[in-house]
C-alpha cells in the first residue's frame, strides 16, 4: 500500500496537502479525497505505530539539548535546534501514514 495516497483512485497526496488536511485530523477523522470525494481515514493500527515512533524523539529532546549544550552553543539555540529537530523527525515519520477508504456509503461523500 502506498503511503499518502487514496485506495480509491491513487492520488499521492503532496507534503503540502498532507499537513494541511490528514496531518492534523484525529485517528477516527474523516475527509473527502481531493481527487475522486470518496471518505477516507487513516489507518488507526499504522497511526499508533507511528505515534510511538514519531513521539520517541520527545523523550530524548533533553538529552540531544543538553548534548548540543557541552558542544558550546547557548541554551536557548540548543533547545531551539532540538525541537525543531523533533517536530522535523514527527513530519518525516507521519507522512509515512496510510490512508483507508472510511466505511460508508460512496454516495454519502459526494453529497458533503
Amino acid at each position: 500500500m502506498k503511503n499518502r495516497t487514496c485506495p480509491n483512485c491513487d492520488y499521492k497526496y503532496s507534503l503540502k496537502e498532507y499537513l494541511k488536511k490528514p496531518f492534523w485530523k484525529g485517528a477516527f477523522s474523516h475527509w473527502k479525497c481531493v481527487n475522486c470525494g470518496r471518505k477516507l481515514t487513516t489507518s488507526i493500527s499504522r497511526r499508533w505505530i507511528l505515534a510511538v515512533v514519531g513521539a520517541a524523539p520527545a523523550v530524548l529532546t533533553p538529552y540531544l539539548a543538553e548534548f548540543l549544550m557541552s558542544a558550546e552553543f547557548s541554551p536557548l539555540v540548543s533547545w531551539v535546534s532540538a525541537v525543531i529537530i523533533f517536530f522535523v523527525w514527527a513530519v518525516a515519520i507521519f507522512s509515512l501514514e496510510v490512508f483507508v477508504l472510511s466505511e460508508g456509503n460512496p454516495e454519502e461523500a459526494g453529497s458533503q
